[in-house]
């Protein structure tokens, strides 16, 4: 079977992610994946963003981008998720 779970390197860099993360929660910064490009918001003022073209009070593009220094994050809708591999890692 084929090994996706990280590696302990990718682990430390994880749980560096995670404890930023939290002081991201406690700063009250708000955080919206738009399309795989991650945009942070002052979560005093920006309470969520959604869908609901109604009367929207911004552009979702209004906030900080963040850089991910290459790392794109995916977004997705609602319909099912498979895991594809890399060539290398099937043995092609």
């Amino acid at each position: 079977m084929i090994e996706v779970a990280p590696t302990a390197t990718q682990m430390k860099a994880i749980r560096a992610l995670e404890r930023t993360l939290k002081q991201c929660a406690k700063a009250g910064v708000h955080f919206h994946n738009c399309y795989g490009t991650l945009i942070a918001y002052n979560g005093a003022v920006v309470q969520r963003v959604d869908c609901d073209q109604d009367e929207p009070d911004l552009d979702c593009n209004e906030g900080q981008t963040v850089d991910g220094g290459g790392y794109h994050f995916d977004s997705f809708a609602d319909d099912r998720h498979y895991i594809h591999l890399h060539e290398r890692a099937k043995g092609r």
